[in-house]
C-alpha cells in the first residue's frame, strides 16, 4: 500500500529526464486547471510538486499503468490531451475525464463527470469500448497502489557492486558481461545462469538519466551528478538480484547462503524494516525513547541506513543525549543536508548543547525546507546569540522551557487534574518532575496571546477568543476547494487573577485551546517564548510544537 505519508517516494528512481516537466509553481497549476476545467486533487498536486510527472515505482494490480503525467510542455503533459478522434469508439462520454497515464488504447482517468470537486478514478479501454471504476477518489487510488517489486532478491552487502559480482562469478561459475548503463542509466551486470538471464543492479544510482542518442542530451545531461536510490525502504548499500526463470531463485539463494552471503527476497526484506520502523514509531509515540535507542543499537551496523541513523538521532535528542545525536546524524551528512527533518534533529542537538551557533544554520536550512518547527528554533537561535531587552515584559525563569507535554483532544476544567498529569508525564519522560514549578510566575502580565499551528475546514473551527495571524485570514478565498488548510492562529487569554500567570494556567489555557483542533503530528510541546513579540498590543507566545 502506497504511504500517503511518503508521498514523494511514488516516483521511479531514476527519474528518466525527458519526461520531467520544469517545477510545477502556483501560476503553472493554476493555468492547467484552467486549461482542463477542473481542480486537481490536492494529493496529486502534492505528488507533482515533488517531481512534475514520470514513471511510478508503484502498480495498480492487473494494470498497465506505468507513469503519472506531469503539467508543462514535454511529453507526456497531463493537459495535453484530445478526445474527439476516439469518441467514434466508444459508447460512454469522454469529456470530463483527465488522463493520467494511457497509450492510446487506454487511459487511466480522472473522472470529473459526476462531481466536478472530487473526481473517481476510471480505467477505459478504447478499443474494447469498455470503462471500470477503480478509485472513488485519488486519495483511495494512492491506496490502492502496491509497490512493484515482483520477484526480485536482495543482497543485503556494504560490498561494491563490482566486488559483488565477482564473488558471484566464482560461486555460480557465471561470466558476467561489461555493465550496460543505456536502457536505465545506472551499471547492469547481465550473465547467463543454466537457462536464465540474470541480472545484478545497485540500490543506489543516478537521480535522473538521459540516453545519449536522445534529442535533448546536451540540455540534460548536466542533471545526471546526483544520487537517489531506487528503494528508499531498504540501505542504499544493497544490490538486486533478478533472474528470468524465477523458478531459480531458491536454489540461487541457497547457494549464496551456503557462501555466507546474505540474501533475500525483496519483499520480506521489506516487510522486515516496515515492522521495525512501525515498532519504532510506536515506542515514539508511546515516550519509550530508551527502547528505541537499545533496539537500533542491537543491530548489526550494515543494517543502520539512513532512515534508521535518523530514527536513533531523534531518540537520542528525546533522551537528552545530545553528543550522541550529532554523532550518528552527522555519518550521514551528504544525504542529509537536503532532508528538514535531519537538518532539524542536528540543530536541535546543537541547540540544547548551548551551541545555538552551530545549531543556527541546520535550523535556517530546515526552516527553508519548510519545515515549520525550525523557524521557531531559528528565531530563538537569532534572539540569544542577539539579545534584546524585552518589551515591558519581565524575564522569567520559563520553567515551560524545561518540561514536557503532550497535547490532546481532551479538555480540562479542572486545574488540579491538569497539574496531576503534567506531574505524571514529567515523571514518565524524566524520571522526576523536579522542573515542573506550576505556581511560578512565568509571565507578569494581565493578558497575553498565545499563538500556535492547526488545522481547520472552516472559520467555524475557531474559538470567540481567536482569529488568524493576517497573512492567513484569506486562505479560504485563495484555495477554496482545500478541504483542509494548515494555519497560525492567535487566541486572547487573560490572567484569573488579572494580574499575571503562572505556568500552570498558562500551558492549562494553551492546552485547551488547541483541543478541539488538528495538530497533524506535531503535539508535543517544546517550549514559548522567554520574550513575547507585541502583536496587537499584546505579548504574544507561539506554542512550539514537534513530532
Amino acid at each position: 500500500m502506497m504511504n500517503l505519508k511518503k508521498l514523494q517516494t511514488i516516483w521511479r528512481v531514476p527519474v528518466y529526464l525527458p519526461y520531467l516537466q520544469p517545477e510545477l509553481t502556483d501560476d503553472i497549476l493554476e493555468n492547467a486547471e484552467k486549461q482542463i476545467g477542473f481542480k486537481l486533487p490536492k494529493e496529486l498536486v502534492e505528488i507533482l510538486k515533488t517531481q512534475n510527472g514520470g514513471y511510478i515505482r508503484y502498480k495498480f494490480p492487473e494494470l498497465p499503468q506505468e507513469i503519472i503525467n506531469g503539467i508543462g510542455p514535454n511529453f507526456p503533459s497531463l493537459t495535453d490531451f484530445d478526445w474527439e478522434e476516439s469518441k467514434e469508439y466508444v459508447s460512454f462520454e469522454l469529456d470530463g475525464l483527465v488522463p493520467l497515464d494511457g497509450d492510446g488504447h487506454w487511459y487511466i482517468c480522472l473522472d470529473y463527470r459526476e462531481n466536478k470537486e472530487n473526481p473517481k478514478v476510471y480505467f477505459i479501454d478504447i478499443e474494447c469500448d469498455n470503462q471500470e471504476k477503480i478509485a472513488e477518489s485519488f486519495r483511495e487510488y494512492l491506496e490502492l497502489l502496491e509497490l512493484d517489486i515482483e520477484n526480485e532478491l536482495v543482497i543485503e552487502t556494504n560490498d561494491s557492486i563490482e566486488n559483488t559480482a565477482k564473488l558471484l562469478e566464482n560461486i555460480l561459475e557465471i561470466k558476467f558481461s561489461e555493465p550496460d548503463y543505456f536502457n536505465s542509466g545506472y551499471a547492469n551486470y547481465q550473465s547467463k545462469y543454466k537457462n536464465s538471464w540474470l541480472w545484478l543492479t545497485p540500490n543506489k544510482v543516478t537521480a535522473g538519466f538521459v540516453r545519449e542518442n536522445d534529442k535533448r542530451y546536451e540540455e540534460l545531461k548536466n542533471q545526471m551528478n546526483s544520487f537517489s536510490v531506487i528503494h528508499p525502504e531498504i540501505d542504499e548499500n544493497y544490490l538486486f538480484l533478478a533472474l528470468s526463470e524465477e523458478d531459480l531463485n531458491e536454489e540461487i539463494i541457497k547457494k549464496l547462503r551456503e557462501n555466507n552471503i546474505r540474501i533475500n527476497f525483496l519483499t520480506e526484506v521489506i516487510e522486515q524494516k516496515s515492522e521495525l520502523t512501525e515498532q519504532l514509531i510506536k515506542w515514539h509515540d508511546s515516550d519509550k525513547h530508551t527502547k528505541i535507542i537499545e533496539k537500533i543499537e542491537s543491530l548489526p551496523e550494515s543494517e543502520l541506513d539512513y532512515e534508521l541513523k535518523n530514527l536513533l538521532g531523534r531518540a537520542y535528542n528525546n533522551n537528552s543525549e545530545y553528543e550522541k545525536a550529532i554523532k550518528i546524524l552527522l555519518t550521514e551528512n551528504e544525504n542529509g543536508k537536503e532532508d528538514m527533518l535531519w537538518n532539524f534533529r542536528v540543530g536541535y542537538a546543537y541547540y540544547h548543547k548551548n551551541e545555538k551557533d552551530k545549531a543556527l544554520p541546520y535550523f535556517k536550512t530546515s526552516a527553508l525546507l519548510g519545515y515549520e518547527t525550525a523557524k521557531n528554533y531559528e528565531k530563538w537561535c537569532i534572539e540569544e546569540l542577539n539579545p534584546i531587552t524585552p518589551v515591558n515584559i519581565p524575564k522569567s525563569n520559563m520553567t515551560l522551557n524545561n518540561i514536557a507535554w503532550v497535547f490532546s483532544k481532551k479538555f480540562y476544567d479542572n486545574a488540579e487534574e491538569f497539574n496531576q498529569e503534567v506531574i505524571e508525564y514529567q515523571k514518565r519522560i524524566y524520571k522526576t518532575d523536579e522542573n515542573w514549578k506550576p505556581n511560578e510566575i512565568v509571565f507578569d502580565v494581565p493578558e497575553l496571546q498565545i499563538e500556535y499551528m492547526s488545522w481547520i475546514t472552516k472559520t467555524a473551527d475557531l474559538l470567540e477568543n481567536e482569529t488568524l495571524i493576517d497573512e492567513d485570514k484569506d486562505v479560504f478565498d485563495k484555495y477554496p476547494n482545500e478541504t483542509e488548510h494548515q494555519v497560525e492562529i492567535l487566541a486572547k487569554v487573560k490572567a484569573d487573577n488579572q494580574k499575571y500567570f503562572t505556568a500552570l494556567e498558562f500551558l492549562l489555557k494553551a492546552h485547551n485551546q488547541q483541543a478541539n483542533k488538528e495538530l497533524g503530528d506535531h503535539v508535543f510541546f517544546e517550549g514559548t517564548d522567554e520574550n513575547p513579540q507585541i502583536i496587537n498590543e499584546l505579548p504574544t507566545c507561539y506554542i512550539a510544537c514537534g513530532s
